[in-house]
């Protein structure tokens, strides 16, 4: 790279770009020399030159800075089991309902989009455990990135306003054209004409107790759970399944190798405790089952 009456200044940070190792040192170098370059007509081209190598470095860390992100973002947010997302407009009630049911202390005022991030926490409801999701609040430019992620989740918990609201509206009416399955709660304090089994207040224990009764419902789930040959049933760690799921899914979650089993036994929705049944029995929620291979 030449320079037609550049300072010895120049050449040192020139020298200093050609032994650069990282975008970052180069990037710095040649910031270094645009500030010390010439500047009239005969370093015009030099001047571009840099500018453009400026230009392409930040685009080069920019695309570093965001894949940076996206594995953060995947790390911090691995799903685990069974999974519902909160989502509603600001002062919705969102993330003082998803304190209540998950046990966190995440602000929670009227300040509009007091949550910043996706923030992962855990619902438990008897024996069972929910990953919680509490989202920033739902605005036009960010409905898409939030349809995305509910999509990947189980149930999408919406808190509704009851102004009306353009925004709520139309990302209603887009988890219906997904078909994604959602419930819309509604805070108490807000609303004069909800029905009960949709409106709750979240400081009143009682009703947190039946928004969680109802997300275990509406995720239409089961819970099954296992005793080894002349054992006893294990009660505290159930497995969790899909309502329809048979015996199959059930020797798959508890073990892959399974799926060869011999025979299997129910207890709870058979006709008589204890009843050999075959791999494609639907199971419901509370049975036990009993695998021998």
């Amino acid at each position: 790279m030449a320079s037609l009456n550049a300072g010895p200044e120049f050449y040192a940070a020139q020298q200093k770009y050609s032994d650069a190792k990282t975008p970052e040192e180069r990037l710095e170098a040649l910031k270094e020399m645009y500030r010390l370059a010439p500047k009239h007509k005969a370093s015009e081209n030099l001047l571009k030159d840099i500018t453009a190598k400026i230009g392409k470095i930040n685009k080069e860390l920019g695309k570093i800075k965001r894949e940076k992100s996206r594995k953060k973002e995947k790390a911090e947010f691995k799903k685990e089991g069974v999974q519902a997302t909160l989502v509603g407009i600001e002062n919705s009630g969102k993330t003082a309902l998803f304190n209540k049911l998950s046990g966190q202390n995440q602000p929670s005022t009227e300040t509009p989009f007091e949550t910043k991030k996706l923030t992962p926490g855990t619902m438990k409801y008897e024996n069972v455990k929910i990953q919680l999701i509490d989202t920033p609040s739902l605005t036009e430019t960010n409905a898409n990135l939030l349809l995305s992620h509910c999509k990947n989740t189980e149930l999408a918990i919406f808190t509704y306003e009851g102004k009306k609201d353009k925004t709520q509206e139309e990302f209603l009416k887009k988890l219906d054209d997904a078909k994604i399955r959602k419930m819309i709660l509604k805070p108490k304090k807000d609303l004069t004409n909800s029905t009960e089994e949709e409106s709750y207040n979240a400081f009143k224990p009682e009703d947190i107790e039946k928004v969680k009764k109802k997300i275990f419902n509406e995720l239409q789930i089961i819970r099954v759970y296992t005793k080894p040959p002349h054992g006893k049933p294990d009660y505290n760690d159930p497995i969790i399944l899909n309502k329809g799921d048979t015996v199959k899914e059930a020797a798959a979650k508890i073990h892959k190798e399974l799926l060869n089993f011999k025979s299997v036994k129910v207890w709870g929705s058979t006709k008589f405790p204890g009843q050999q049944v075959n791999s494609d029995y639907p199971l419901h929620d509370g049975d036990v089952i009993e695998v021998k291979t």
